[in-house]
């Protein structure tokens, strides 16, 4: 019975994982560019994100 799940996981962790590894990255690092973007975009409008604090401050 553990000979399977052993076998799956390393499986997982040595074929799988690093198959996805490179477009899991661009994917999260993506995302986060684009909340960035939208909070400062947000903020200059006056919503209280994290643009607004930058927008002010250069004021």
């Amino acid at each position: 019975m553990w000979h399977y799940l052993v076998k799956g996981f390393n499986l997982f962790s040595w074929e799988i994982v690093p198959r996805i590894y490179p477009q899991f990255l661009a994917f999260l690092f993506y995302r986060w560019e684009n909340i960035f973007r939208e909070t400062a975009i947000l903020g200059m409008l006056g919503i209280y994100t994290l643009g607004f604090y930058v927008d002010s401050a250069f004021e």
